[in-house]
């Protein structure tokens, strides 16, 4: 979803010669989250953007850098994660791993939900599979923005 938004707005920004910066203040708490597992979310962000995105070790600012066009774009594409997935909302996604207690759940652009046994409908992982599609709700958000799902929805 994040990479067909980062094309609407693609076609809208006027990629003009030069360069510009922009540092971005992030949540202590979301840096990791934009980073992603093992930097992959944002390499997608910076391949998609065209914009190159540091964020050094210990501190909560995004610097960017690029063209006037891939700054906006990677600003906007940063904005859009730290307004994601909130509490409450009904999501898709594919079983990914089974463990002895728990599922975990790939909701796409690097996004992964903790399904524990007990938020299950059937209440047993066995009736689980890799790569079944689930529908499920975020319970919570912990501290490091992993998101707690349930299966269970009314």
């Amino acid at each position: 979803m994040l990479l067909k938004i980062i094309s609407l707005i693609q076609n809208r920004v006027n990629f003009r010669v030069g360069t510009n910066k922009r540092i971005m203040e992030l949540p202590k708490d979301m840096v990791g989250y934009i980073i992603g597992n093992k930097g992959n979310r944002i390499k997608v962000l910076q391949k998609e953007s065209g914009a190159d995105i540091q964020i050094r070790r210990g501190d909560h600012f995004a610097i960017i850098t690029g063209n006037p066009g891939a700054v906006a774009l990677a600003s906007t594409a940063i904005h859009l994660l730290l307004a994601r997935e909130n509490v409450g909302d009904i999501l898709t996604g594919r079983v990914k791993q089974i463990t002895d207690f728990c599922a975990f759940i790939d909701l796409g652009n690097e996004t992964r939900g903790f399904l524990h046994v007990s938020r299950v409908v059937k209440g047993r992982l066995e009736q689980l599979s890799t790569g079944q599609v689930l529908t499920v709700r975020v319970l919570e958000k912990d501290s490091r923005y992993r998101l707690v799902l349930d299966e269970k929805i009314d």
